[in-house]
């Protein structure tokens, strides 16, 4: 009566393990259609970038150029230039994994400290104007 038990339990946990089981959708080799593609690809485009162009205009008033759109913007073009170098490079050198390498918001803390420790922002005089 035990083994029965036992044995019921087995099959029970074998059809809860197969029921968790979520069914692929597409496996490695398929592709999915061109549009399901487009629009995916574009959902990732904007996510990505709203992410970072955060992160240099973070810096930017870090760095006392807040107030310098001309300075903002490079510093904005540099980050998206470094993304899709290292983005190719990990993608054809590297672990060949499609994926899109960012800035990071760890850089933010020592920027701080810098600035801290260097006493901030200078004054900006009457005489100088940097818009």
């Amino acid at each position: 009566m035990e083994e029965n038990i036992e044995q019921s339990h087995e099959a029970d946990d074998k059809r809860n393990q197969e029921e968790e089981k979520p069914e692929l959708v597409y496996g490695i080799e398929d592709r999915p259609p061109i549009l399901q593609l487009t629009v995916l690809g574009l959902q990732q485009f904007l996510s990505m970038c709203g992410a970072q162009v955060v992160i240099p205009l973070i810096l930017a008033e870090i760095l006392c150029m807040k107030t310098d759109v001309i300075a903002v913007s490079y510093v904005i073009s540099a980050t998206f230039l470094m993304q899709g170098i290292t983005t190719f490079l990990q993608s054809t050198f590297g672990s060949r994994l499609p994926i899109i390498q960012g800035s990071s918001f760890s850089f933010i803390p020592p920027s701080i400290a810098l600035m801290a420790f260097y006493g901030g922002c200078p004054e900006l005089g009457e005489g100088r104007n940097t818009s």
